[in-house]
């Protein structure tokens, strides 16, 4: 708790006298109106789920570099690296190396991998400058987005064009490799917008593993009005990078040694909108996606004697996704309004390794949902939802999810909720055949037994596991307090989960595991319960100052051990931002996280409670007429050894000089 007792006397530092104790009334921080809750616009204090929002304002304070670290700002949600370019998360436990319990969109589009259902948070099409604001569900929303919305929704919005400046550049630069760029024009004219973004990452990743990255972006943002209720919208992106991957050794046998991997994605959004009155709105959007992975470790396969064959191991493949979706939104009467839509969608994986196989690997599925927003008496909203699906994996299903807001005054607000969720297993969890055959040249040495048999078998799927399923329970109280200028959620819940889907080992002979040898599969483990209490606090409590105070306590009961350790008993954290004389602001982060165990790190592997400050200092100023901020960021100031994901991998202290130029 070190760096706790250090961090209070720094704010004192950096708080002018002046303004302790001061709380006009004036600036009143009110719960923002959301979108991702049920698909309708509502205020946070009317909607059916807590929501947390990380706006423009939040982003810039934090210095955050990468998207996944405003995640830690989430109560109840945890990040990790299982590598320096492979950022992960965990949210009321099932932290593992690619969460696939959460629905990740993009300006309304899906970006989680067709084939093992995380997102590739370190390969994201955009920079943190292109976001205007991130929504975040916090609990089940199948109702509303489909199977992967199981533990929640993340909801990326990026920038209008209309909001931007006609141009700017962002560079970062510091400690450990850290080079970033990015550029950003924009336009509008009569009738047509557009932002063109390009640029660049890079950094040099953990220490102790090889895992230096750089990935390379470019997206276009469009709108076209077509008429005085019509609107056309493009987007298309690409994103592209090589990634030093697997670990330093001196064991020639190895199958992990480093090695680089080349990756490109490829998107494209079309999106027709009309928009007739506040609450009646229609859109029709289409989608596709691609991505391309090549990665191949030269290898040397040393059986003994002549038994030497030159064998490169590949971790190569490709994912497609394609999307056509619609929406329409009404207005029935003054007390009653909805929305409903329709989703198909395809998903498709191909890889000889992962799935023995040259062919596609498919899923497609077809979505039906619906929202009703229901005020029955002056203080009361009642929410009514449901999503029916079908799809090639698991079948049909139906997520449906009812709340009731009481509005006991015009500032606090209480919420009862009832929601059921599933997820649907991945392409891989389905098909998995992850293996490698036998070099033609050893298939003669070998006993009749073992030459019909793989040389090794790393995971065989023998019978598709079934979806997981999820009851969640939810009372909440929101309150927004006009004097202190603050406003408050807090939220109880209790999540039953069933069916949850881990590897298991079985007997399976391969040539180099023998008749007795063994690999592992998927299945459906026993049920487990979440249960738990969080908060989330925005505060203005003097002029000039912003906090962002969260936390949360969570206990994950189940037989299986990993999923039992998955989540930390108590995470909190902390932002805070003041404004200082002569256009200068400094922001502190503090983050408490729990000892934790990521599923997949190991069996040892269990992660010690951690302490983490940041820290930044901007100053903004204008140079020939433009913007300009110049800050210094640094991420752990207190130099903490902070294991993430295993305990090798020590997160170290990381600082950079951030430059952002804006052309008016």
């Amino acid at each position: 708790m070190k760096p706790l007792r250090i961090l209070f006397p720094l704010l004192a530092i950096f708080v002018p006298p002046t303004v302790l104790g001061q709380q006009s009334g004036s600036e009143v921080d009110e719960f923002p109106t959301v979108l991702t809750a049920s698909r309708l616009r509502q205020p946070a204090n009317e909607a059916p789920a807590s929501v947390t929002v990380i706006d423009r304002e939040m982003i810039r304070a934090s210095g955050a570099r990468q998207l996944v670290d405003l995640f830690r700002f989430v109560p109840g949600m945890v990040v990790g690296q299982r590598e320096g370019h492979v950022p992960t998360l965990g949210f009321h436990g099932f932290s593992e190396s690619y969460f696939r319990q959460l629905q990740v969109l993009v300006d309304g589009v899906s970006i989680y991998s067709p084939l093992y259902g995380g997102a590739d948070w370190g390969e994201l099409p955009f920079s943190l400058e292109d976001v205007e604001r991130i929504e975040i569900v916090r609990g089940p929303n199948a109702a509303a987005y489909g199977a992967n919305a199981f533990a929640g929704v993340i909801n990326i919005i990026t920038r209008d064009p209309a909001t931007e400046p006609r141009a700017a550049v962002s560079v970062n630069s510091g400690g450990n490799g850290i080079g970033d760029l990015s550029i950003r024009i924009a336009r509008t004219g009569e009738g047509w917008r557009y932002r063109l973004s390009a640029g660049s990452r890079m950094d040099r990743g953990i220490d102790k593993l090889p895992d230096t990255t750089r990935s390379d972006f470019v997206n276009l943002r469009s709108h076209f009005t077509l008429n005085s209720t019509d609107e056309l919208g493009v987007n298309l992106s690409y994103v592209g990078g090589n990634t030093d991957n697997g670990k330093y050794s001196n064991n020639a046998a190895d199958t992990n040694a480093p090695r680089v991997s080349h990756y490109e994605s490829k998107s494209s959004q079309l999106r027709w909108t009309r928009a007739t009155g506040p609450d009646e709105e229609m859109w029709v959007q289409f989608h596709h996606a691609e991505r391309t992975h090549h990665e191949v470790l030269p290898y040397t396969l040393n059986l003994g004697g002549p038994l030497v064959f030159d064998y490169p191991i590949s971790f190569s493949y490709d994912s497609r996704r394609t999307d056509l979706e619609g929406q329409q939104t009404l207005r029935f009467s003054e007390r009653l309004r909805g929305v409903w839509g329709v989703q198909w969608r395809q998903d498709g994986a191909r890889s000889k390794t992962y799935f023995h196989s040259d062919s596609w690997q498919t899923s497609s599925l077809l979505r039906l949902f619906g929202t009703l927003e229901w005020r029955p008496a002056e203080k009361w909203i009642a929410h009514a939802g449901a999503m029916a699906e079908r799809n090639d994996i698991s079948g049909s299903s139906v997520s449906p999810r009812i709340a009731l807001v009481h509005q006991v005054t015009p500032q606090h607000a209480l919420r009862a909720s009832i929601a059921s969720a599933r997820r649907t297993p991945t392409i891989f969890e389905a098909y998995a055949n992850y293996g490698f055959d036998s070099p033609s040249g050893l298939i003669l040495f070998l006993p009749l037994a073992l030459r019909s048999r793989p040389l090794h078998q790393s995971i065989l799927t023998a019978a598709i596991p079934q979806d997981e399923r999820m009851l969640s329970r939810e009372l909440a109280y929101l309150g927004e307090f006009p004097r202190w200028r603050m406003n408050v959620d807090l939220r109880l819940f209790n999540d039953q989960a069933k069916d949850m889907i881990s590897q298991y080992s079985y007997p399976y002979s391969t040539v180099l595991g023998g008749l007795a040898g063994n690999t592992l599969g998927f299945r459906n483990e026993p049920k487990g319960n979440v249960r738990g209490a969080a908060f989330d606090l925005r505060w203005r409590p003097w002029s000039g100052a912003f906090v962002a105070f969260s936390g949360s306590r969570t206990i994950v009961d189940s037989t299986n051990n990993f999923l039992a350790r998955s989540a930390p008993v108590h995470q909190t954290s902390l932002l805070f931002q003041q404004q200082l004389p002569f256009t200068t602001e400094f922001g502190l982060n503090y983050h408490r996280v729990g000892s934790m165990t990521w599923i997949g790190a190991g069996k040892d592997e269990t992660m010690p409670a951690y302490d983490r400050v940041d820290a930044r200092i901007a100053k903004r100023f204008t140079w020939g007429g433009q913007k300009v901020e110049v800050a210094w960021v640094s991420r752990n100031v207190f130099n903490q050894a902070i294991p993430q994901f295993q305990q090798a991998y020590i997160d170290k202290r990381q600082s950079w000089l951030s430059f952002r130029l804006e052309y008016q």
